[in-house]
């Protein structure tokens, strides 16, 4: 007949604080990896697709959240339909902030952003620029027929928040169809823009806080009325694609740092 042993105590202690040890070991292993991981998501860059004239704003913006958080940022700068069409496509960004709030809609509708952390950011007006020293006259007030400035116009095409604008303004003034001959399209706000500066037409319509970036190369002629066209609002908001810091970049952007920066680049606050 076998009989059960039992371990000596002092062998049952050495058992037990084997286990105990083998414990704080494999709880020390998990913890370094839990740490090992936040640290990974620290490295990983924040993906921000905005409007192309946020650029050199966003830039600046980016780089004070990064000296501040450790946390990179990497920014995808274009025309807000083509980003908005990109972000229906694909799985990159992580915040999308919008030339108007027609692709915010877009991007929404397709399930792409998170609703409830859409907010409007910045307000914005079109100006009339022409190249620095060119002594031309707009007049907003008058019919296109009226005018004695002839030349060439350029603005952007239906696919920018801008050119969208202008449409609705020039087409309220009665000089969408009249200006038709004489009118260039450009992809982007900053392509317009270099139409001007390169004095490649002899005036195009922009953002004024596109016109503030070049001040020294060209010259606001004419505002456009606001009642003219639909309100210029530029929305942001998180998108499905996750990061750690997407939340707190988006509070960076409400910030009395990253607002006078938008405020030094010509935006209007929006309350």
């Amino acid at each position: 007949m076998f009989t059960l042993r039992t371990a000596p105590a002092s062998q049952r202690e050495i058992m037990k604080n084997n286990l105990t040890n083998y414990a704080i070991v494999f709880g020390t292993i998990i913890a370094l990896l839990l740490c090992a991981c936040s640290k990974e998501d620290e490295k990983t860059p924040l993906m921000v697709y905005a409007a192309a004239g946020t650029a050199p704003a966003m830039k600046e913006i980016g780089a004070a959240f990064t000296a501040q958080t450790g946390i990179p940022v990497v920014f995808n700068f274009a025309n807000a339909g083509f980003l908005a069409r990109q972000i229906c496509h694909e799985d990159k960004a992580h915040v999308f902030f919008s030339a108007n709030e027609k692709w915010m809609d877009y991007v929404e509708q397709a399930g792409r952003i998170v609703p409830s952390s859409r907010q409007i950011l910045l307000q914005d007006v079109m100006v009339v620029v022409v190249p620095k020293g060119k002594n031309l006259a707009v007049d907003l007030t008058k019919p296109r027929r009226e005018q004695t400035f002839d030349g060439w116009f350029v603005i952007g095409d239906q696919t920018t928040p801008l050119g969208i604008y202008a449409k609705q303004a020039l087409t309220q003034l009665d000089w969408w169809e009249t200006l038709k001959a004489h009118r260039v399209e450009a992809t982007t706000v900053t392509a317009v823009l270099n139409y001007v500066v390169l004095d490649e037409v002899d005036a195009g319509i922009v953002f004024r806080s596109v016109a503030s970036c070049s001040a020294d190369k060209v010259e606001i002629v004419a505002k456009m009325p606001e009642e003219l066209h639909k309100p210029i609002r530029f929305p942001v908001a998180a998108c499905k694609n996750s990061h750690p810091a997407t939340q707190q970049f988006l509070r960076f952007l409400k910030s009395d740092v990253a607002g006078e920066t938008f405020k030094n680049y010509g935006w209007t606050l929006h309350q």
